[in-house]
Parts: C-alpha cells; sequence; structure tokens
C-alpha cells in the first residue's frame, strides 16, 4: 500500500506533537543486529518468487560517517590564516577537536572545547556552511562499520539497493558517486540506484516521500535504513510491510521517536552482539 505525501507528513507531524518534551531517542534497550540477516533472507525470499527486492539507504549517519567530515572541516577551521589571526586562542582549542566532541549542532560542538563565543560560533557555522555540502569533502567520506560489505552482499543475492539521500546534486553528485565507489559500494549498473535531491532546496524529508513511488515500481521493498527518527516513521507508514532499520549514530535533535516497529542497530556488523 502507498501513502500520499500529505499523509505521511501529516502522520509524522502528529508523531511530533505526540513526542514533544522527549528530546532526543533513548537509547534503547537492546540492539538487534540479527535483522541484519533477516533483511538478507527476506531478499533472497522475494527473488526465489521470482520477484526483485530493494533496499533502501540513506546515506549520512546511515552507510557514511559524517563526523569524520565535520573533524575535517573544524580542523582545516583551526588553521585558516583568517581564524588565526581573528580568533588565535579558539584555533590553538579547535585544533584539539576528536570525535568525541562531534554533535549534530556546530554550535553544541563548539561548546564541548568551551567554544562560546558569538563572533567566533557566527565565523565557524559560516565557514562550515560553505563546505560541509561540497563535492570537495563528501569525496573523501569514511563509511560506518561494515556498511559496504553488507551492502555489497545484498547486491550479490540479488537485491536493487537504492541510495536515498537529502544531499543535492548541484552541490555534492560528483563527490559522492565517486566516494561510495572508492569506499566499495555498489554505485554502477542497475542493481544500485542514486537518489538525490535536484537542488540544494526543499525539505529532505518531503523530497524523500516524493520518490516512494518510483522506488516501489522497482521491485518489492524489504527494508529501509536511516539514521533520522522522523524519515525512518515515514518510511514504515509508507511500506508497511517493509523491515525498518534506525541506526542509532547521530541525528537532529528533532523530539520524533522511532515507532515501536523499528528495529535498532548501531552498525551493520551482524554478530549478535
Amino acid at each position: 500500500m502507498m501513502w500520499s505525501i500529505q499523509k505521511i507528513l501529516s502522520y509524522s507531524f502528529m508523531g511530533l506533537l505526540l513526542s514533544l518534551g522527549a528530546g532526543a531517542p533513548a537509547k534503547a534497550a537492546h540492539y538487534e543486529p540479527h535483522i541484519l540477516l533477516e533483511v538478507q533472507e527476506r531478499a533472497q525470499s522475494v527473488t526465489e518468487q521470482g520477484q526483485t527486492p530493494v533496499v533502501i539507504f540513506d546515506l549520512d549517519d546511515t552507510l557514511i560517517n559524517t563526523r569524520e567530515r565535520n573533524l575535517r572541516i573544524l580542523r582545516d577551521l583551526a588553521a585558516e590564516p583568517a581564524t588565526l589571526s581573528r580568533f588565535p586562542a579558539a584555533a590553538e582549542r579547535l585544533a584539539e577537536i576528536g570525535p568525541r566532541n562531534i554533535r549534530y549542532l556546530l554550535k553544541d560542538t563548539l561548546a564541548t572545547l568551551q567554544l562560546t563565543d558569538e563572533a567566533f560560533v557566527e565565523a565557524a557555522n559560516n565557514y562550515w556552511l560553505a563546505h560541509f555540502f561540497t563535492n570537495a569533502y563528501c569525496a573523501h567520506d569514511r563509511p560506518n562499520p561494515g556498511a559496504a560489505r553488507y551492502v555489497r552482499w545484498l547486491v550479490n543475492e540479488g537485491a536493487t539497493v537504492v541510495y536515498l539521500t537529502g544531499r543535492d546534486t548541484p552541490r555534492m553528485g560528483k563527490g559522492t558517486a565517486s566516494n561510495l565507489r572508492e569506499l566499495g559500494f555498489p554505485i554502477d549498473g542497475p542493481k544500485a540506484i542514486l537518489m538525490m535531491k535536484p537542488s540544494a532546496q526543499g525539505d529532505d524529508l518531503a523530497f524523500k516521500i516524493s520518490r516512494f513511488q518510483t522506488i516501489a515500481q522497482l521491485g518489492v521493498v524489504v527494508a529501509a535504513f536511516e539514521n533520522e527518527p522522523a524519515n525512518i516513521n515515514a518510511f514504515q507508514t509508507g511500506y508497511p510491510d517493509a523491515l525498518m532499520i534506525f541506526l542509532d549514530t547521530i541525528h537532529s535533535p528533532k523530539p520524533d521517536t522511532p515507532n515501536s516497529m523499528v528495529h535498532w542497530v548501531r552498525d551493520f556488523e551482524p554478530d549478535f552482539r
């Protein structure tokens, strides 16, 4: 059953209202790495029935680790002559940044280093905005553990994978494709489809929902992977018979929480931890 964009967004909004005040999703009581194997089993079953299984993956903080991109940007900012001249103390502190400091919001990341001066935060934000959504930086992204191997495994089992991302083609298309290829993700050929926003404008979730029908025409959607609670809930509404998997990595501070039918994992290593 396919749902309209309006209906899915309506349900997402109701979920937002119900969860106001809840803050970020609470950590799952336990993770379910075995669900990664169940996705493969469902894909195999669909293939045996003569149909094409389809698995949907988000990129940033699902398959791809954006902490590394943020680190590169902020370390480059610390080394900029303008930063060294205008904010020497902040530059020295920022040069010490590590993965443990990275938060979803830049101001929260800087706050972990006691960098709260408004002028510096504004300058850092402008620098970040000019670099984060670019081919130059996303071309050197790193994957989350097991991600490339897992996607290759599904494709080898007959699945079509769809990379459905809020990244936009004009600013990040070339860097995204070359990075996925370099990291060993299937990207060339009919079994791997990259769907990106046509421009920087527009809401990421609305764009993804607008592609639901197109994706459904590729075959039987057996699973979707996302790190944003609101997004995975919308996918559950759009594809009620598919497995929904939430990557507990880093996500926006919106108060949405994954619904009770969503499975939680930390990475793509089906090792039953």
